[in-house]
């Protein structure tokens, strides 16, 4: 009876400790970046709706690069915002008419884009970055749907 009773207390003790507000932070399994995740699904929506295809990006420099950069004009009278995924996973939101350069890792990427007027069709493809300087430039033209 001792020793059942001795198993019980430490059977407690273990659940409590495992219960404890400090076991309770500790991370188990994978920890996804909040960031990428909404990337992804934003990505998702937009590959499950209507879509343009996204413009090429103009190779501005044509040597090899481990980190291209993108020069990101926003050529419309809207808020844009560009989703990269790939080897880095980037979100870049400009306002009406301006330009932003960012850094990428090099690789082949997903790029999503879109404006904050519901009535204009988003912009989806795919393009390789691997050269030293990008100039990818977004305008909202009329477009059938």
């Amino acid at each position: 009876m001792r020793w059942s009773l001795l198993a019980g207390i430490m059977s407690l003790i273990f659940i409590v400790a495992d219960l404890s507000p400090v076991s309770a932070r500790e991370p188990r399994g994978k920890v996804l970046d909040p960031s990428a995740l909404t990337i992804e699904q934003r990505i998702q929506n937009i590959r499950a709706r209507n879509h343009i295809p996204i413009p090429l990006p103009d190779v501005i420099t044509p040597e090899f690069s481990q980190t291209p950069r993108v020069k990101i004009i926003n050529d419309t009278q809207h808020n844009l915002t560009v989703y990269f995924r790939g080897p880095g996973i980037r979100q870049v939101t400009l306002r009406p008419w301006s330009t932003e350069t960012i850094l990428l890792l090099a690789g082949n990427y997903e790029v999503a884009a879109e404006v904050d007027d519901p009535g204009v069709l988003p912009f989806l493809g795919s393009h390789p970055y691997d050269r030293e300087d990008y100039q990818l430039i977004f305008s909202v033209r009329p477009y059938p749907r």
